[in-house]
């Protein structure tokens, strides 16, 4: 009996402390959204609350889980392309690989996590947690950030690789796209973790939906300003700066060939050091495929940001429905970066229709087309092998 009452009173207490670190968890938010609500807003009388979620809100969430689990397949087969082919010898090859991983886990597990949470808002375990809640939010906010930066270093790889050929080793190797990578993970964890050590903003419950987020309007302009700056405008402006020099060197290169073309016995080392057409116009294809792979990013991330400047009471119908289609919005990078890899690039189409094959194969299973599906890919691989001796991998 003794230990029976020990048991129930830890279980009691323990819910006590939960139940009253959300309602802190609540109350800050409120007191925030609050002091921060327009004029209009808090004359009449609208005080931050708990969006209800209506069958609208459910239709939402279903089709916006049927867009993540199809971009987590597009991805999956992506990841399981690249490993088959063994397409981690160069450093865009480790970025792009790097950059799918990303793609891949926001669309399993971190968005899906957030459309649960704007389904279930914070009265549901685990969102009870105060610190689930604060590191759901940093993982979010992240992960958010992760795609711009991969983007920007694969600009910088580009840049290297087409405008400086004879001097581009070095940073256009596997340990530099390892580095760069590394870097693109490592950015947004080391600013966001001020807020989530709470030295400047924190995470926590955000609006309209009491969510798990970043409250940015927590945080100082200054520090506000920095991370957007570090994370996604600085990089932006380095993208466009390193494509517009890319352009404008294959159009000099372009001209220069046009006009004093390469001999045909020139050696394949000489070639490779020269301004070989056939291995630029390679690089120049990786570089276009990957640019879509940011405009498509910008295009989807720009409609959620300008809501949040132009929006002034996010309570107010249909306020909350716009603000969750927009969310879905944003989530579409992953979502069509598979596809942009299987229209623009030959590597990733054959690589793509092998494993469909091959599934398709398996499914069908017999003995005798498993070993003539074997020896079609042995002979799909010497011949692609070949093919990349010819012209530069991407």
């Amino acid at each position: 009996m003794l230990a029976v009452t020990v048991l129930q009173n830890i279980n009691r207490r323990a819910m006590e402390d939960t139940s009253t670190d959300l309602s802190i968890l609540i109350n800050q938010t409120a007191l925030e959204n609050a002091s921060a609500m327009p004029n209009h807003a808090a004359t009449n009388g609208r005080s931050p609350r708990i969006v209800e979620r209506t069958a609208a809100f459910i239709a939402w969430a279903v089709v916006t889980y049927l867009i993540l689990y199809t971009a987590t397949l597009g991805n999956l087969l992506t990841i399981i392309a690249i490993v088959r082919a063994r397409w981690w010898k160069t450093g865009i090859q480790v970025l792009i690989f790097s950059l799918t991983v990303s793609d891949f886990l926001s669309s399993f597990i971190v968005y899906p996590q957030l459309i649960t949470n704007n389904l279930v808002g914070p009265s549901r375990f685990p969102y009870t947690n105060g610190t689930f809640c604060r590191l759901a939010g940093y993982v979010s906010v992240c992960t958010a950030y992760i795609t711009p930066l991969h983007c920007c270093m694969i600009a910088v790889n580009r840049l290297c690789a087409i405008v400086f050929p004879r001097h581009s080793k070095n940073f256009t190797d596997r340990a530099a796209g390892c580095v760069m990578a590394c870097l693109a993970w490592l950015i947004p964890g080391i600013i966001f973790s001020v807020s989530l050590a709470e030295f400047d903003g924190r995470f926590g419950l955000t609006p309209p939906f009491l969510t798990c987020g970043w409250l940015g309007r927590s945080a100082s302009r200054a520090f506000s300003f920095s991370a957007g700056s570090i994370c996604l405008y600085a990089p932006t402006v380095i993208i466009a700066v390193c494509y517009s020099v890319i352009f404008l060197r294959l159009r000099v290169v372009g001209a220069t060939l046009r006009v004093r073309p390469l001999p045909d016995e020139i050696s394949a080392e000489v070639r490779r050091q020269s301004l070989d057409p056939r291995r630029l116009v390679r690089r120049w294809q990786v570089a276009k495929m990957m640019l879509t792979t940011f405009m498509v990013f910008v295009v989807c991330y720009i409609p959620l940001t300008s809501f949040f400047y132009l929006a002034g009471d996010y309570y107010a119908p249909p306020m909350p429905l716009v603000m969750a289609c927009l969310f879905t919005v944003s989530y579409l990078g992953p979502f069509f970066n598979p596809i942009i890899y299987a229209v623009m690039n030959r590597d990733f189409h054959n690589a793509y229709a092998a494993i469909l094959r091959r599934i398709i194969c398996c499914a069908r299973s017999t003995p005798r087309t498993a070993v003539q599906l074997d020896r079609d890919t042995a002979l799909q691989t010497a011949l692609g092998q070949q093919s990349h001796q010819q012209t530069a991998p991407f």
